[in-house]
């Protein structure tokens, strides 16, 4: 079972803004077998090692301003500025973005966890207050029966019955 299947369980859906399609469809990208020319081994910008800002916010669902805290937080392992044609550019490891969507997945999941442990709480309450009045109820009616047991006890203890004549004996 993957972490889909475990995510679908609990409600959570995914998001298919948040995971580009080239990520999704990759295997359909690469090429055949025996397809194997210099052109077709040539790794198209989907499947590099490394990404800038904007090509980590598409691929994420994260705001490119979120990537850029992070950053100067030191926050992404392995991320690091190259000198670029408009000055200074960030690169981000390919690997980053997994670690970043794993936390979205934990920090969806947690959130619907909060959400069915608020709502199991409640429900624990509501069938507490239930049960409470369920025995208030059982001990009303425990005193009942023993009232009654009493009384035909003690209508029991004034009536004399007679006993059977058995049949094979003569009186």
């Amino acid at each position: 079972m993957t972490i889909d299947d475990e995510l679908a369980k609990m409600g959570w859906r995914p998001n298919p803004d948040i995971v580009s399609p080239p990520i999704r469809n990759m295997r359909r990208e690469l090429p055949a077998a025996g397809e194997t020319t210099p052109a077709a081994r040539t790794p198209n910008s989907h499947h590099a090692t490394v990404v800038t800002i904007a090509e980590a916010a598409s691929r994420t669902g994260v705001s490119a301003q979120t990537w850029r805290r992070r950053l100067k937080a030191g926050q992404v392992a392995g991320a690091y500025k190259t000198a670029g044609a408009q000055g200074e550019t960030w690169q981000i490891p390919v690997t980053a973005l997994n670690t970043i969507g794993a936390s979205l997945v934990i920090k969806a999941v947690s959130d619907a966890v909060s959400e069915t442990i608020s709502d199991l709480q409640t429900k624990l309450a509501t069938a507490e207050s239930q049960l409470a009045v369920q025995r208030a109820l059982a001990d009303e009616r425990l005193q009942m029966l023993d009232q009654l047991h009493a009384t035909v006890r003690a209508l029991g203890s004034g009536i004399t019955t007679a006993k059977p004549k058995r049949w094979w004996r003569k009186d």
